[in-house]
C-alpha cells in the first residue's frame, strides 16, 4: 500500500487589509502560514529539524495557542457537536507558527473534515490584543471550490469597528492555493475587506529555512503592524469604540470552557456575560514607538501589486468576494 503524502504544508502569500469607510484605509503584507494536520503534528515534529510542536523550537506550534489550551481534537469535537456538525475526518489548521517563541495569531482557521474526506465544517477562530478568543463554528453545505459563509460578530475585536457588524466570508479551502477573505458590514454597509492568499509549499526543513530567511521577524511584524495601522486610523479620526470590559481572569482561553466568560454586545455596548463584574475601560493609550517598530521591521504598507505575481488573488479578488 502507498504511503499517503503529508496534508500539513507551507501557504506563502499576502495578507490585505482595505477599509471602505468612513475613511479609506488599505494596506499588504508578505506572510506566510502553516496548515497543519493534528494527527501529523508527532510525526513534523520528528522529522523536521526547524519544526517543534509543544516544545522550544526556532518554528513551533503550541497547542495552548489555540481553543481553551487543553486538548485541541476534544476541544474541536465539542465545538462541532454543540453545534450538531458531523466531522470526525481529518482536522487541519491554518495559522501562524510560532517563531523564536513568539505569535499573534488575529484568525486561526479549522478545516474540520468527515470520515470520507468531505469538509464537514470550518472553525474561524479570532484572537484580539487583550488576550481573549472566540470561534465561530459554521456547516459546510457544499463542496464547492468557493465557499460562502455569513455570521454576526459576536466577540470584540477592534476598537475601529462597532458590535453591529456581520461577516461574510469567502473560503478556497487548501488545495494549491488558499484564500481566507472576510468582507465586514457594519450597520448594513460594506465596510471592511480582509484576505489571506497563498500558494502552497511543501514542508520541508528546506522551505522552512526559506520562509525564515524570508521573513525573520514575521509573528513581530504583525503585532508591530496590528498598533502602526492603528496609529494611522487614529490618524485619519477614525471613531473608536471602547472594548468596556477589562480581561477576565483566565483570559486566553476559549468561551466554551466555563473559565472564560463570553463578551458580547448588548445595548449600551460590549458588556460581558453575566457572571461577575468588569471595570470599564477609561479612554485609550496610543501605541508607542511605531515608527520605531516600522524600521526595525520592514513596515511598508503596498498598496499597488509590484508585479502580476504579488497580486492578491489576481485582478477580481475585491469584486468577486462582494458578489453575493
Amino acid at each position: 500500500m502507498s504511503r499517503q503524502p503529508p496534508s500539513s504544508a507551507i501557504y506563502d502569500g499576502w495578507v490585505m487589509h482595505r477599509r471602505l469607510a468612513p475613511r479609506h484605509h488599505a494596506f499588504r503584507y508578505r506572510v506566510f502560514a502553516l496548515l497543519l494536520d493534528l494527527d501529523e503534528l508527532e510525526s513534523l515534529s520528528r522529522r523536521l529539524w526547524l519544526f517543534a510542536w509543544n516544545s522550544a523550537g526556532i518554528m513551533s506550534f503550541n497547542d495552548r495557542d489555540h481553543g481553551d489550551g487543553s486538548d485541541l481534537r476534544r476541544w474541536l469535537d465539542t465545538k462541532l457537536a454543540a453545534a450538531g456538525i458531523v466531522a470526525d475526518g481529518a482536522k487541519r489548521v491554518l495559522c501562524y507558527p510560532r517563531l523564536f517563541g513568539y505569535v499573534f495569531n488575529p484568525l486561526s482557521v479549522w478545516f474540520c473534515h468527515r470520515r470520507d474526506g468531505g469538509l464537514a465544517a470550518i472553525v474561524y477562530e479570532v484572537h484580539n490584543t487583550h488576550g481573549e478568543r472566540h470561534a465561530y463554528v459554521l456547516r459546510t453545505d457544499s463542496e464547492a471550490a468557493l465557499i460562502r459563509q455569513r455570521c454576526a460578530k459576536d466577540f470584540y475585536v477592534s476598537p475601529f469597528l462597532s458590535p453591529d457588524c456581520v461577516y461574510n466570508f469567502r473560503i478556497r479551502p487548501p488545495g494549491g492555493d488558499v484564500m481566507i477573505a472576510i468582507n465586514e458590514q457594519e450597520a448594513g454597509e460594506p465596510i471592511l475587506t480582509a484576505t489571506f492568499s497563498g500558494k502552497r509549499k511543501t514542508l520541508s526543513d528546506a522551505s522552512l529555512f526559506a520562509m525564515l530567511l524570508r521573513h525573520p521577524l514575521m509573528t513581530v511584524k504583525i503585532i508591530a503592524a496590528i498598533h502602526y495601522e492603528a496609529v494611522r486610523l487614529m490618524w485619519k479620526g477614525v471613531q473608536r469604540h471602547a472594548h468596556g470590559v477589562s480581561a477576565p481572569a483566565g483570559a486566553g482561553r476559549d468561551d466554551a470552557d466555563d473559565r472564560l466568560r463570553t463578551v458580547r454586545p448588548s445595548a449600551a455596548g460590549w458588556a460581558p456575560a453575566p457572571r461577575g463584574t468588569r471595570v470599564p475601560r477609561r479612554g485609550h493609550r496610543k501605541p508607542h514607538g511605531a515608527r520605531a517598530l516600522r524600521i526595525l521591521v520592514g513596515l511598508r504598507p503596498r498598496l499597488q501589486p509590484d508585479d502580476g505575481r504579488a497580486r492578491l488573488d489576481r485582478h477580481d479578488l475585491a469584486e468577486e468576494i462582494w458578489r453575493p
